[in-house]
This record gives C-alpha cells, sequence and structure tokens, in this order.
C-alpha cells in the first residue's frame, strides 16, 4: 500500500466485520425488573463511544501475535494517530489481522485507550520505534509489557491474549502451566 488513500480502502473491506465484534461489546441484557415495567431487553452501556480501527495484513499475525501499532510520524507534518490517542481522542482501538486467506479478520484485540493512556503515564511504557523507509513511521508495543491494571484489553479473539491482562501483569504469561 503506497497511500493513506490505499491503506484506508482496504482497511474498510473489514468495518461491517468489525462492527460485529464490537457490537456486542456495547450492549447488555436489561434486568427482568427493566423488561417488565419499561419494555425494554437491551440497554446501551456507553454513548459517544468513538473506536479507532487498525488492521495489518496476516503475515504480521504470526509474527507479532502481541503486537499493535500506532501510526506516530507523518511525512506532510500532521498529527500522528498515535498523538491524537496522547492528546485524548479514541476511548477504544481495534486493532485485527486479515485471515490468511484475506477475506475476513483473523484475530483481534479491542483496547481501551484510556487504559493505554494510564498505564503509559503511570508505567513509562513506550514503544519501539519503526520507520516505514517512505517518511512515515510507527511505535509499536507489546501487550506483554503492560499490567494488569487498569485492564487494557477490553475483548480479543485468541485467549491467551485476554488471560495476560486481568488477573496478572504481563510477563507472567505462563506461570500457571509450569
Amino acid at each position: 500500500m503506497n497511500s493513506w488513500t490505499d491503506g484506508k480502502r482496504w482497511s474498510d473491506q473489514f468495518v461491517d466485520q468489525i462492527k460485529g465484534i464490537v457490537g456486542p461489546l456495547l450492549f447488555e441484557q436489561s434486568s427482568l425488573y427493566v423488561d417488565r415495567n419499561e419494555a425494554t431487553d437491551l440497554v446501551l452501556r456507553v454513548r459517544d463511544l468513538r473506536i479507532a480501527c487498525r488492521m495489518r495484513s496476516w503475515p504480521y499475525a504470526a509474527k507479532y501475535p502481541y503486537q499493535f501499532t500506532m501510526r506516530a510520524f507523518t511525512r506532510n507534518g500532521a498529527l500522528s494517530e498515535h498523538q491524537k490517542f496522547v492528546d485524548g481522542f479514541g476511548d477504544w482501538m481495534f486493532y485485527g489481522y486479515a485471515s490468511e486467506r484475506g477475506d475476513g479478520i483473523g484475530r483481534y484485540v479491542v483496547i481501551d485507550l484510556k487504559a493505554w493512556r494510564s498505564q503509559r503515564i503511570t508505567y513509562r511504557i513506550a514503544g519501539d520505534r519503526h520507520a516505514n523507509g517512505d517518511g512515515t513511521g510507527l511505535l509499536a508495543y507489546d501487550l506483554r509489557h503492560f499490567y494488569a491494571e487498569p485492564p487494557l484489553v477490553v475483548a480479543c479473539s485468541h485467549p491467551e491474549i485476554r488471560v495476560c491482562y486481568r488477573y496478572r501483569p504481563m510477563g507472567d504469561l505462563f506461570a500457571d502451566q509450569a
């Protein structure tokens, strides 16, 4: 992909599938009382939740299964995705990998950007800088470098990712398998 427009066109093909994954995270079943007395079966958990979406091609899923990246350097001086997140924009980030055939989503993680911002400050977590060779670059973060609190992962496709967040500090991923 040579341009932002090409990348956007490629990733937009996954939007309906992303909505199908994220949608159930936004609703909860109402209580029996609310159902009976207010004719409400589902309750929206949040209002005005802003979700960034980033998709990568399949080969990266096997090479970097615990990584998520953010565009951090632009060639035209525009605000980068990373800077917008640091500035407080975005609530969640859907980070996915296309399936091996490229016709769907193979792996994903939904990241709470408020928790990401908090952990970056509290634990001084910095991403690894990578130049793309075209005047742009990114910061790569390893999920295993984050801590259990505040929980970074809202949802994910693979249980090995979920386990390492909410219950134990990162780095102890395989502690109970010894």
